[in-house]
């Protein structure tokens, strides 16, 4: 590992910052600046972030997804297999993947200008056959997907467990989303040995990735709530804030007459739906329909308007599916731009 490499990495993030470094006998081997290959329009440019996402622009488009370091000069990407680093001689830094066929050699500073996310464009977001498009994060880290998630006849089922959640490889901002869900199997069953609520839910604008989670599992974003008796609640998560939110605490805190109860108020995130539920039996399809535009949200449940959110302070990100202890089914998950 060359000494400038390092040396460039502690003046972008810090002394002794490690970039998803999991033991301390790796040495961090991503530096600041960017890595190119190719020329021209064809040019692939990647950027390694210390939050352990990448951006990639290829072709005028922007990927993103997660990194982890697997060795001393080794370093995965989420359905992009593993990348090698080498220091030819002369000192030029590269990464390439195993077959040797593509390298990308590190520049610095960076200078690529990248777009900001572009609008959603109309089409599925699941195409019925297999989970392209799609990146999967369970508990405990590095647990495998196969169990929990499996397509089959243009459904996607979802055993609930072990908890986590599927998320778009891209990110997404002013679109209606629209999607089909029903429950399956028996209800889980609480300590008490009674049966229990069906959990699940749809997370709106994740920022960050699957190593980035704020509670739990569970990453930064908004969550149009899905479980029995209250889909189209709202639950704000690792510090997404609404209008509705910021009032309801108040409100809240405002009640309180115990340090319990000004305990309780200051961990609420959940904002209930303003209606009367909307949902078909369980075993039947149910159809929810969430329009994200700017700082607002709208859900609707089987046609019927149920929670409003204004003034977020996130408008743009991946949009989750949930694997929360229950087993359900998803189907026609659609997505359709809406102007700025």
């Amino acid at each position: 590992m060359k000494q400038h490499t390092r040396a460039l990495l502690a003046a972008a993030l810090g002394l002794g910052a490690l970039l998803n470094v999991r033991s301390a006998d790796l040495t961090p081997i991503i530096a600041s600046g960017e890595w190119r290959m190719g020329s021209g329009p064809r040019t692939s440019v990647y950027r390694f972030d210390a939050d352990h996402t990448w951006r990639e622009l290829w072709n005028g488009e922007v990927k993103t997804g997660e990194w982890k370091q697997t060795g001393d000069d080794t370093f995965s990407i989420a359905g992009g297999g593993r990348y090698t680093f080498q220091v030819l001689p002369g000192g030029t830094e590269i990464i390439r993947l195993p077959d040797k066929k593509r390298t990308w050699v590190l520049h610095t500073p960076a200078t690529t200008v990248f777009p900001e996310p572009a609008a959603a464009q109309a089409g599925n977001l699941f195409n019925g056959k297999n989970l392209d498009g799609w990146l999967a994060t369970l508990k405990p880290n590095g647990a495998e997907s196969a169990p929990t998630w499996r397509v089959s006849n243009g459904v996607l089922a979802c055993t609930g467990s072990p908890a986590g959640y599927l998320y778009t490889v891209k990110t997404y901002a002013n679109y209606k989303l629209t999607l089909e869900w029903r429950w399956t199997g028996p209800a889980p069953v609480g300590k008490d040995g009674k049966p229990r609520p069906r959990n699940n839910g749809v997370l709106l604008h994740m920022q960050g990735n699957a190593e980035s989670a704020r509670l739990g599992v569970w990453p930064k974003s908004l969550e149009a709530q899905l479980a029995e008796g209250q889909a189209g609640d709202f639950w704000v998560i690792g510090g997404v804030e609404t209008d509705q939110w910021r009032a309801l605490r108040e409100k809240t805190l405002a009640a309180a007459s115990s340090e319990k109860e000004r305990k309780s108020a200051l961990s609420l995130r959940r904002v209930p739906k303003t209606g009367p539920a909307a949902e078909k039996p369980i075993g039947q399809w149910n159809t929810y329909e969430i329009v994200c535009r700017g700082d607002t949200v709208v859900t609707t449940v089987n046609g019927v308007e149920q929670n409003r959110a204004t003034g977020l302070n996130v408008s743009e990100g991946h949009i989750c599916l949930q694997s929360e202890g229950s087993a359900i089914e998803f189907r026609n998950i659609n997505l359709t731009p809406l102007a700025d």
